[in-house]
């Protein structure tokens, strides 16, 4: 009977969801299956925007779907978006707990997936302490490195700009987080905090594991047919482990000689006055640095990928552009900060880049703590709730002719006095209390990264991996997360005077 004790829980629970079901006024959406509901619907791993998009022109601005016995609510409109997890953010600012992602692989210590509460609070005032503008005012010569380098390596092989663009946004977060400056592509610290991105992307979408629905899987032997999700599950939290402690044991070295650089890690541990591993501050530390690496890694290099992209598209948008840069920094020295401000063209392409290609197009997933009411529907208490950031970024009624890449719309001088919603507000960075902590670190290092590129070289007639035209329209991306498609174009120095400055720095 023991053997069959936890089906017998499952199927009972599963019954007592659909007698509430039955209860609930919950918003429309795609007919379910008995007990499993929309499970073989959900997108798993691919076609996960359009899916949403789909479900929005049939359904409307809120739609609920059923995975196993778990509400899922998807939020399709700026409107529904700020009325639940900007207003109501007290109560829509948790993250769902999925058995395979948080404790399986482990990413449930993480800052990010953190539930809200007290520990993530911790976290959080830890990250603030850290990312406030002067304390990023002092890394602004390792952005200005970084960027130097990233512009002698697009020199040297232009092909490989993925590459460059993430070697470069990894070298920053290094350093801020660690005080460490990696040096090559295959620097250890580099490479073992570079090993989870992939496992990450596939599992933090709801029901993408069967496990997560029915939890008794988890303890299935490993040799058992079906369970090869748990040595894909012991392998990632194996990397997660070592990308947490690798750094760490090197700073706490690097500290107790005396010679640790200035960062993130090592401000903390010295503000706490030890590196005691059992205390729980110091895990803390850990986890918010690790945080750092993947939350402004990739994210940051997929925005300057993508803003290449539009540059090459829309040649007029570039010349623009340049003509800007080069009237206010000419072509002796490289961009600063200093210049920002007396760039609002580029800065509106910045937003533009953010609007027109969201790195997270459907953000991650929220959570509620308590039961809820919107508009007459019911929201019961620990419901998934996702915003589809893609759909409200390319709503026609705040972004007219969303598709097309036209920083103007952000500058009401040249849009007939209107200045649509700037998207760093609508979803580009996140929600609420949840919103991304380092959004002004990635906002520094995207906007110098922009700058120069545009100063230094022009970029014309992007191709994808067959050599055919990419399309002008960014297509929703298969997964939950914008990796703008391999591509290639020509990229030359703008004049033989910056080529020169450029090597120079060598």
């Amino acid at each position: 009977m023991a053997t069959y004790l936890p089906f017998i829980l499952l199927l009972a629970s599963i019954f007592i969801y659909e007698l509430r079901k039955r209860r609930l006024k919950l918003p429309p959406g795609p007919k379910g299956l008995p007990i499993v509901g929309n499970w073989f619907q959900l997108p798993a791993q691919r076609e996960t925007v359009k899916t949403y998009n789909r479900w929005a022109e049939q359904y409307g601005d809120i739609v609920h779907v059923k995975d196993f016995g778990r509400y899922v609510f998807i939020l399709n409109s700026l409107k529904a978006v700020d009325d639940l997890l900007e207003k109501r953010s007290n109560i829509y600012s948790s993250r769902p707990q999925f058995i395979m992602f948080h404790k399986l692989m482990g990413f449930g210590e993480t800052t990010t997936f953190l539930p809200y509460g007290d520990k993530w609070r911790k976290h959080r005032t830890l990250f603030n302490q850290q990312m406030n503008k002067r304390a990023i005012d002092q890394f602004e010569g390792s952005q200005y490195e970084a960027i130097e380098e990233l512009l002698r390596s697009i020199l040297n092989s232009p092909t490989r700009t993925h590459e460059h663009f993430r070697h470069m946004t990894g070298s920053i977060v290094l350093r801020f987080a660690y005080g460490y400056k990696a040096k090559a592509k295959d620097d250890p610290i580099y490479g073992v905090l570079n090993s989870n991105g992939a496992a990450f992307a596939r599992a933090i979408i709801p029901g993408a594991f069967l496990v997560d629905n029915i939890p008794i899987l988890r303890y299935v032997p490993d040799w058992f047919p079906g369970a090869e999700f748990k040595k894909f599950a012991t392998e990632t939290r194996k990397r997660l482990q070592h990308s947490r402690e690798l750094p760490f044991q090197t700073v706490k070295a690097e500290l107790r000689a005396g010679n640790a650089s200035p960062s993130f890690m090592a401000n903390a541990l010295t503000e706490l006055g030890t590196d005691d591993e059992s205390n729980e501050d110091v895990q803390a530390v850990k986890w918010v640095a690790n945080a750092f690496w993947a939350a402004g890694t990739d994210t940051t290099a997929a925005t300057i990928a993508a803003f290449i992209q539009a540059m090459g598209t829309f040649p007029a948008t570039m010349k623009k552009a340049q003509k800007e840069i080069d009237d206010v920094v000419g072509h002796t020295r490289f961009p600063e900060f200093n210049d920002r401000s007396a760039l609002p063209y580029l800065d509106a392409i910045l937003k533009e880049t953010m609007r027109w290609a969201p790195i997270f197009p459907a953000a991650l997933p929220h959570s509620t703590t308590v039961d809820d009411v919107y508009e007459g529907y019911q929201i019961p208490a620990g419901s998934i709730v996702i915003p589809n950031v893609w759909r409200i970024l390319k709503d026609p009624e705040t972004y007219p002719d969303p598709s097309v890449f036209r920083p103007e719309r952000f500058l009401p001088d040249e849009n007939g006095g209107i200045c649509e919603k700037d998207p760093t507000l609508t979803g580009a960075f996140g929600y609420g209390r949840r919103i991304c902590a380092g959004k002004n670190l990635a906002d520094a290092t995207v906007w110098l990264a922009i700058a120069t590129l545009l100063w230094a070289f022009d970029f014309s007639d992007p191709r994808d991996e067959n050599g055919k035209k990419l399309d002008p329209k960014v297509p929703p991306p298969p997964g939950a997360f914008f990796a703008p498609q391999k591509y290639t174009m020509d990229i030359t120095p703008r004049s033989k005077e910056i080529e020169a400055l450029i090597r120079e720095g060598a």
